[in-house]
């Protein structure tokens, strides 16, 4: 980059290195073997540069924020992508995002054969923060879609209302108004041209009613009609039928996100200028491995009690007060909880009190004697749903299986289930 003429200089270099590489100014002084002292570098060399640049680009460049800027113009960088950008909506801020890198490389790898992803699991768990940070990374390579779009559609738009906004952002031709038709549009627009779409949140689109059949059959066109084009969908949870189509070879693949692993969570917590340590192996457990509920959480401890881990109880407390909006969302949709979920969990919570798990074959026997028309089909299913809501798990021990649920969704249960005399008769009996 040159200014009115001028090379960089080699300080200039240096602190633009230190920017990009995000390492501080004494490290990449003695990368680049220069002779600098690192307050040279940074009051001096880099503040003048960091105002220079403020002023080309009419915006405040900072070391901490170059990188930024420049991956939110691409086009600076890459000259195929001048007149290129993510269409739609805003993708999140993915600054903070920890962890999930084996799932954002099967996200690009996808990207290249396959046509739907469906990327699925509980709230707050990172689903929309992975597909940021996934569509960024693939827009920042060399060239591999013609279009980008970023659709947020947790407000449950028509169908006809979607298919106008895609249709407009790339630049299709629209023919007759109907529905058909538009579906067509686009279907013909994806098999010529190159684009990841990503729609975000489609829960309610999922919900069973006449609207959403409407639904199902436009996503069902996306999988089966052979087209050049990927498209990523997020929810908390897809309909069983949709696994299908992998086993019958149709281009089509699911990710549904677990919590995070313990050496993601470690970076996590340390983020926030905390030490990692047994009591927050703890905390981390309280939290199911949730991201947003773990930074959630972690910003208050952090603020509130100064970073100190030594009060379990009470941040199992204030991690069930943060959770308590994300649960409510989930139990509420009933597509993603069915009575017969609630049924598996209260009886969980009333038998499990005060132990660590509890056995399939006590669960079973007592769901039977109670709800003699419930089968011990359903009652697996049940688990098995409740299991990718990440709301519980199997654990098997010297042949036997013990499903454990953990605290903050056991509280949360006796709260307002257990404990709410006329939930308790409705759902218990």
């Amino acid at each position: 980059m040159q200014e009115k003429g001028r090379k960089q200089t080699e300080a200039e270099i240096i602190a633009l290195k230190a920017a990009w590489d995000k390492i501080d100014y004494a490290l990449a002084i003695k990368n680049s073997k220069a002779n600098y002292s690192e307050n040279y570098i940074r009051s001096d060399a880099g503040r003048k540069l960091w105002l220079m640049l403020s002023g080309h680009f009419g915006e405040k460049i900072t070391k901490m924020s170059l990188r930024r800027y420049f991956e939110r113009h691409p086009e600076l960088l890459d000259p195929d992508k001048r007149n290129q950008k993510i269409l739609g909506g805003y993708p999140p801020d993915i600054e903070n995002f920890v962890g999930r890198q084996s799932e954002a490389e099967e996200l690009k790898q996808w990207s290249k054969t396959i046509q739907c992803v469906c990327i699925d699991g509980i709230a707050g768990i990172g689903k929309t923060c992975l597909a940021a940070k996934a569509i960024n990374a693939i827009f920042h390579q060399p060239s591999q879609f013609e279009h980008y779009i970023w659709l947020p559609v947790h407000y449950k738009p028509s169908l006809n209302e979607l298919l106008d906004s895609l249709i407009e952002h790339l630049g299709a031709t629209k023919g007759e108004e109907t529905q058909l038709s538009r579906s067509s549009i686009l279907i013909q627009y994806l098999q010529r041209h190159r684009c990841l779409i990503v729609l975000d949140e489609v829960d309610l689109m999922l919900q069973t009613n006449q609207e959403t059949s409407e639904y199902e059959v436009f996503f069902r066109r996306i999988i089966e009609e052979k087209h050049q084009s990927c498209v990523w969908l997020t929810a908390n949870c897809f309909p069983e039928g949709l696994s299908n189509y992998k086993n019958m070879g149709f281009p089509f693949e699911s990710l549904h996100l677990g919590p995070l692993q313990a050496n993601e969570v470690q970076k996590l917590v340390e983020s926030h200028g905390i030490t990692f340590d047994a009591d927050w192996e703890k905390m981390v457990h309280t939290c199911m491995g949730n991201p947003l509920l773990l930074h959630s959480v972690l910003r208050k401890v952090s603020k509130v009690l100064g970073g100190q881990a030594d009060l379990v109880n009470q941040k199992t407390s204030l991690a069930l007060n943060e959770f308590e909006y994300l649960l409510n969302k989930l139990f509420t949709n009933t597509n993603d909880i069915k009575e017969l979920e609630i049924i598996v969990l209260c009886t969980i919570a009333s038998i499990d009190r005060t132990q660590s798990g509890i056995s399939l074959l006590a669960l079973t026997q007592n769901i039977l004697e109670n709800h003699p028309d419930i089968s011990e089909l359903d009652i697996f299913n049940s688990l098995e749903r409740l299991q990718n809501h990440n709301l519980l798990s199997l654990v098997t021990d010297t042949g036997s299986i013990e499903i454990v649920m953990v605290d903050i969704i056991k509280k949360y249960i006796l709260r307002n289930y257990i404990n709410n005399d006329q939930n308790t008769s409705s759902i218990l009996t």
